[in-house]
């Protein structure tokens, strides 16, 4: 195939395979040589078109008539049991080990068509991972579910059978695990007496993969998102010069509104949690404050007074001011003027010698963490008069709007994604050398520390208690980094590789079952440069997360689950509560 997109022989047609193969003229003399083709070959589609070539098989048209017919049937079945039918969420996940001393039972049922013969099976594995036993079993006519059901009760038998006190059994329904764990599977006619797991198994962990997260598809990419206060509705960039915001109705997401003010693709979105406001930005340079006025929002012009793009915003928690990072190496600070009612900009100039990539404000309201493409991380004062007050500003009274406080040269790439912790004494942010910093006591004498990854670098982090950032990027999968009982930082695991406790998962909260409809979960003077291995790709993203928003409940400063969403076009949604191994950390 060429370089370019139209066909070098007959230059008339995109060059697709398709018409390499078969709608080129040229392919269709040397095709027509043969004098052995079917009368509607070159109007086949790929598939049935590879199916003849390669297999010499045809599909009758009234194959497609009779898979449509099947679909139907299943539908009208799933809408009669619909009462009775739980939420299937899907998720692709990958097998982890079992503890030490631990064996594994991972178990399946499936049957044929909607009520066809149905089987189970079953594989009990070391904590090596290593072959143990298996089993198969035939069922009869019955579910699916139930077959899940049959295989449970045949996988432990066997279990018990071999002496094994110590199992995690792991299944995919969600269904499944709460009828065991309530004792209530007599129901289904199992023979299982009511004492079945407490007398047999003195330690006995059932877990659900991932069952802490919820995924949806809302675009085919998506460039930022941010949350309303109360979480009932989601604002993102599908990648062009619109917001589109979704609200939760009915156990779906559907889009509400859809903000059309900029010119090119928004770059930066942040919701205010007290006035209910949206802040955009944009590659056109441009900014804009919506309120909403009844069902509409309405848009309010921000001077920015910039020749670049602008590339990132965040209200100050105080949310009577904003910042702008640009790629005109300058700092945007924003207030609004009540008496002249609109919104003004000082800038931070001549301070940045490249683009800047993301902004963070320190909890006082006055200092400003950013990053840069130059690799370095600076924070400055934004002390406004008129808008700060010197009591917010104890932490340096005398310092002046735009003056530097510190200036970290600790990456030597492209620098993103600062954050500062809850109470302000440390400072996070990553590199585009796969590496992620940490900065204890900014100022004259900081204490940094590097955590070196093995895979792909980082687009950003939130911290979610003192001792525990999130990491995303480019490996698709959420990190988790704490600070153990030194002050020494480390890569702990990644959320994509649930580590199973021996204890059934605790119930989640009203808040957790409302997102699940989303689918449908040194300072000792030291240097610590280590090297921590990272996950491969995701389970849930399919491509680089370049945002990650919390989700905070209440006035706390803990964050117990947060959103993601990257380029694959998914916002998901993570909870901590369940993960018993990260407890000490939060």
């Amino acid at each position: 195939m060429a370089s370019t997109s139209v066909c070098p022989r007959c230059e008339q047609s995109p060059e697709t395979p398709l018409h390499l193969l078969q709608d080129c003229y040229h392919s269709w003399l040397i095709w027509d040589s043969t004098n052995s083709l079917p009368e509607d070959f070159f109007q086949l589609d790929l598939d049935p078109w590879n199916k003849l070539i390669f297999e010499v098989q045809r599909i009758p048209p009234l194959t497609i008539t009779q898979q449509a017919s099947k679909l139907a049937l299943e539908t009208e079945i799933a809408f009669e049991a619909k009462a009775t039918l739980a939420l299937k969420t899907p998720r692709w996940v990958s097998w982890t080990l079992p503890p030490q001393d631990f064996l594994k039972l991972n178990t399946d049922g499936s049957h044929d068509d909607n009520l066809g013969n149905a089987a189970a099976r079953g594989l009990l594995r070391d904590q090596c991972g290593h072959w143990h036993h298996g089993f198969p079993m035939n069922v009869g006519i019955t579910t699916s579910f139930l077959a899940k059901l049959w295989g449970c009760r045949e996988g432990l038998k066997l279990t018990i059978s071999l002496g094994v006190q110590q199992l995690i059994l792991e299944i995919d329904s969600l269904l499944a695990i709460q009828l065991i764990q309530s004792q209530k599977s007599k129901v289904f006619q199992l023979q299982i007496p009511p004492d079945f797991f407490s007398s047999q198994f003195r330690n006995l962990g059932i877990s659900r993969i991932m069952a802490a997260i919820a995924v949806q598809h809302l675009a085919q990419s998506i460039t930022c998102h941010a949350w309303s206060p109360d979480h009932s509705m989601i604002a993102f960039c599908p990648n062009n010069n619109e917001v589109h915001i979704s609200k939760l109705m009915q156990e779906k997401w559907e889009k509400v509104h859809v903000l059309q003010k900029h010119d090119q693709i928004v770059s930066g979105i942040d919701w205010s949690a007290k006035s209910n406001q949206i802040v955009t930005v944009s590659h056109d340079r441009n900014s804009y404050v919506w309120n909403q006025e009844g069902t509409e929002w309405v848009p309010t012009l921000v001077i920015l007074r910039l020749n670049r793009a602008a590339l990132c915003v965040q209200w100050s928690p105080k949310e009577n001011k904003f910042a702008v990072g640009s790629g005109a190496k300058t700092v945007c600070i924003c207030y609004y003027e009540q008496e002249n009612n609109w919104w003004v900009s000082k800038l931070i100039r001549k301070k940045h010698d490249s683009s800047v990539t993301s902004v963070a404000w320190h909890p006082n309201n006055i200092f400003l963490a950013t990053t840069s493409t130059d690799g370095k991380c600076r924070v400055f004062s934004t002390f406004i008069k008129g808008v700060d007050t010197r009591e917010s500003n104890s932490g340096t009274p005398d310092s002046k709007f735009g003056e530097q406080i510190i200036q970290l040269d600790l990456s030597f790439s492209w620098a993103f994604g600062v954050k500062w912790s809850p109470s302000g004494n440390t400072l996070a942010y990553v590199g585009h050398n796969s590496m992620i910093y940490f900065v204890d006591d900014v100022g004259p004498s900081p204490l940094a520390q590097n955590v070196v990854l093995r895979n792909l670098p980082l687009r950003d982090v939130l911290f979610v208690s003192e001792k525990m950032v999130i990491g995303v990027g480019f490996d698709c999968n959420p990190m988790v980094f704490a600070a153990g009982e030194t002050g020494i930082w480390s890569f702990i695991r990644c959320l994509g590789e649930r580590k199973i406790a021996s204890s059934p998962s605790k119930q989640g909260s009203q808040f957790s079952e409302a997102f699940g409809k989303l689918y449908g979960q040194s300072k000792h003077g030291l240097s610590n440069d280590t090297v921590e291995p990272s996950g491969g790709q995701g389970v849930i993203h399919e491509n680089c997360i370049n945002c990650i928003m919390p989700l905070k409940e209440g006035e706390g400063t803990r964050v117990m689950r947060f959103s993601t969403s990257g380029l694959d076009g998914k916002v998901a949604i993570w909870d901590l509560e369940n993960q018993e191994d990260l407890s000490n950390y939060l």
